[in-house]
């Protein structure tokens, strides 16, 4: 279970129309659910419409307000006609959570320049599209939220992972920057930093097939724990919550004041050849 997801409180999400994108994958559909069960109406956004279906026909069922769309976050004009389905859907939007993404494994060196303007553009482009074709909305309204899924890879980036580190910091920059240039509107900003989800997350459906272990050392998280961080920002407007099972402020001061230091803990646990090891079974490294 995650120790680190900052303080714990109820949002009032009775009526709220929560936007979930990537909502037809593991994180944000656990995510969608919770925030289901809080009374929020859920639009969830996929590329897979299968999936958004499925999902949607879950909610439904379980008694909540809840319609598919498919998106490619690609693709700006696919945004801009999901965002006008979905407010003629449902009349408003009053939540962002962007939670689309995919993850490739693999050593620089292999990288095409299409996985790099992929991982770009999923991961760090995509959300500030969306946030700007929205926040016109929440700045009417003056209220809204936007949550980031982002990664503590963007915090610690390990081996094998260098466009999706990059763009993942990018996504944690930008919510931060956007947040306090916000500050004086009734619109929030939130990122959600998880570690290495059991279960679900790109990095565990890359294991999955090969004989690479997990290292003890590097403990994994829920998409419960993930679902239970987003909807602590709803209630706390938290500006940032990591969900990890170890400290976030040990790994990211480590990083950031002693780099090196960090060099030789992945090196000494096993975490900085994990993902190479993972690129390597794939034929990635």
């Amino acid at each position: 279970m995650a120790l680190f997801k900052g303080e714990r409180r109820g949002p009032d999400l009775a009526g709220k129309v929560v936007l979930v994108t990537g909502g037809g994958g593991a994180l944000g559909s656990t995510a969608a659910a919770r925030m289901a069960s809080l009374g929020a109406r859920i639009a969830i956004a996929d590329l897979d419409d299968a999936a958004a279906e499925r999902v949607a026909a879950e909610l439904i069922a379980s008694g909540s307000a809840a319609a598919p769309f498919i998106v490619d976050v690609l693709d700006d004009s696919s945004i801009d006609k999901l965002i006008e389905r979905v407010l003629a859907r449902f009349g408003t939007i009053d939540i962002l959570v962007s939670a689309a993404g995919v993850e490739v494994n693999a050593d620089f060196r292999t990288v095409t320049v299409e996985e790099l303007d992929l991982q770009l553009g999923l991961h760090l482009r995509s959300p500030m599209v969306l946030v700007s074709k929205i926040l016109p909305t929440f700045l009417a309204n003056d209220s809204g939220h936007v949550v980031i899924v982002s990664s503590m890879s963007g915090k610690v980036p390990l081996p094998a992972k260098a466009p999706y580190a990059a763009a993942k910091a990018g996504a944690i920059a930008f919510s931060h920057s956007l947040r306090r240039e916000l500050a004086d509107t009734g619109v929030r900003v939130s990122v959600i930093t998880p570690g290495l989800v059991s279960g679900a997350g790109q990095a565990h459906r890359a294991i999955s097939g090969t004989s690479v272990k997990v290292p003890r050392t590097m403990r994994m998280v829920t998409r419960d724990d993930v679902a239970d961080g987003i909807i602590g920002a709803l209630g706390t407007g938290n500006a940032e919550i990591a969900v990890t099972a170890t400290s976030p402020a040990l790994l990211s001061g480590l990083q950031a004041a002693t780099p090196g230091l960090v060099d030789r803990i992945l090196k000494i646990t096993g975490m900085g050849d994990f993902l190479r090891n993972v690129a390597r079974e794939h034929g990635r490294a």
